[in-house]
C-alpha cells in the first residue's frame, strides 16, 4: 500500500476514511503538510466537525442549530446511546422502541454547552437535525445509527470530559478483586476520555494500563509515558496487558522518551526479570529505535542459554530497519547454521527476516531453507 493508506490503516483511521467528505480532508491533511495531523484525537475532532456540518453551511435555513450546537448535541447523543447499549435512534415518534433503541424525546430538554461556552436549548428540531448529519447513516424505517462505533465512542468521551473525574470513573469502571476495572464495552470511551482528561488517566494506571496503552498516548507528556511504559513492563507479567494486543503494538513506537533507555537497558539486562517483561522491553526497544539496547539484544539473540522466545523477540528487534549492517552480520549464523536449541526453526525465521536481502543473497536464503 501507499504510505498514506498504510498510515490510515496504522492509526486505525478508516471511520473516517470510509466517508467521502473526512476522506476528502484526510487526503488534504497528507498532501498539504506531507504527514497527517499526530495525534488521533485531533483527526477525530477535525473529522467530526466536518461531518456534522451541513452540505452547504451558506444555505442553512435562519433559526436551525449551528455547526457548534449540532456538535454538542452529537456529544449528548453519543454519551447516551453508548454508555446505554443503544445502537439506534429512533426518529419515528409513533414507532415502539426496543431495547437496543432510544427515541429523539429522551435526548431533548435543558441545554447544552458549545466548546466555545455558548448555551443553547436542545429542541427535537435541534436532535433531528443532528442525526441527519453525516456522523450517522441509516438503519432502515425511520432509524439512525452512528456510521462507525468510534464516532459515537469519541464524542461520548467529548462529553464525559466536563464531568467530575469520581463520576466518570464510577460510569466507567467496576469493582474487581484486583481493584477498578473498566467496563469492557466502555474501553474505547475510557481509552479516548484518558487522553483529554489527565485525573482519568492517573485513576486507570495502576488497575487498567491496558486501556490506556490502546489510547491516543501520542498527546501523553514525558512523565505519563515514563509511567506507561512501567505499567506495560509489569502488566504483561500481571496479566493487566495482553501482550499480543495488536492496537497496543502499534501504539509502542509511540512510548518513545528521554527515559526509555534506561527502563530498557535495566529490564533487558537482568535475568532475574520475568521473561516476558524482558521480551516486552525486546519489543519496544525495536520500535522505539533504542540505540543503547543494540548489544544486549545481539548478547541474547546469540545466548544459547537464553529462553528460546526472548532471542527469538530480540531478532525480531532489530530486523525494522534501525540497526547496523555491523549488528546484522553477527546473527548471519542464526540464519544459515543448524541451532541445537531451535526445533521449530522459529529463530532461524527470525534471523532470516533480519537478514535478508541486506546480508544474505538469495542463493544462500534458498539453501538454509528446510
Amino acid at each position: 500500500p501507499t504510505p498514506f493508506v498504510a498510515d490510515i490503516v496504522a492509526r486505525e483511521l478508516q471511520p473516517l476514511a470510509i466517508r467521502p467528505l473526512t476522506l476528502r480532508f484526510l487526503v488534504d491533511a497528507a498532501r498539504s503538510g506531507g504527514a497527517l495531523p499526530a495525534t488521533a484525537t485531533e483527526l477525530y475532532d477535525r473529522g467530526c466537525r466536518l461531518l456534522v456540518r451541513e452540505p452547504d453551511e451558506d444555505r442553512r435555513r435562519m433559526g436551525t442549530p449551528d455547526v457548534n450546537e449540532r456538535l454538542a448535541t452529537a456529544t449528548r447523543i453519543a454519551a447516551a446511546t453508548i454508555l446505554t447499549g443503544r445502537s439506534v435512534v429512533l426518529l419515528d415518534e409513533a414507532t415502539i422502541a426496543s431495547r437496543d433503541e432510544a427515541e429523539v424525546a429522551q435526548f431533548v430538554g435543558g441545554r447544552e454547552l458549545t466548546e466555545y461556552g455558548d448555551t443553547f436549548a436542545v429542541s427535537e428540531a435541534t436532535v433531528l437535525e443532528t442525526c441527519g448529519t453525516g456522523l450517522f447513516s441509516s438503519r432502515g424505517d425511520g432509524r439512525v445509527g452512528w456510521a462507525h462505533q468510534t464516532l459515537g465512542e469519541f464524542l461520548a468521551a467529548k462529553y464525559l470530559a466536563r464531568m467530575r473525574t469520581e463520576q466518570v470513573f464510577d460510569l466507567l469502571t467496576f469493582a474487581d478483586i484486583t481493584g477498578r476495572k473498566t467496563i469492557p464495552q466502555l474501553r474505547e470511551v475510557a481509552g479516548w476520555l484518558s487522553t483529554l482528561s489527565p485525573p482519568l488517566f492517573s485513576e486507570l494506571l495502576p488497575s487498567d494500563p491496558g486501556v490506556l496503552l490502546r489510547a491516543d498516548v501520542a498527546l501523553l507528556d514525558e512523565e505519563q509515558r515514563s509511567a506507561l511504559v512501567d505499567a506495560l513492563l509489569r502488566g504483561v507479567v500481571t496479566g493487566d496487558v495482553d501482550r499480543w494486543d495488536l492496537r497496543i503494538r502499534s501504539n509502542l513506537a509511540r512510548l518513545d522518551h528521554r527515559g526509555l533507555a534506561d527502563q530498557v537497558v535495566r529490564v533487558l539486562s537482568d535475568p532475574g526479570v520475568s521473561v516476558r517483561s524482558r521480551e516486552m522491553a525486546a519489543v519496544l526497544a525495536g520500535a522505539c529505535h533504542v540505540e543503547a539496547a543494540l548489544d544486549l539484544l545481539t548478547n541474547i539473540a546469540l545466548d544459547a542459554g537464553a529462553p528460546m522466545l526472548l532471542r527469538e523477540t530480540a531478532v525480531a528487534a532489530l530486523r525494522d530497519g534501525w540497526r547496523g549492517r555491523a549488528v546484522l552480520e553477527q546473527i548471519v549464523p542464526l540464519a544459515l547454521d543448524p541451532q541445537e536449541t531451535d526445533l521449530e526453526d522459529e529463530l532461524k525465521g527470525a534471523a532470516l527476516q533480519a537478514v535478508w536481502p541486506a546480508i544474505v543473497s538469495a542463493d544462500e536464503l534458498f539453501a538454509a531453507l528446510t
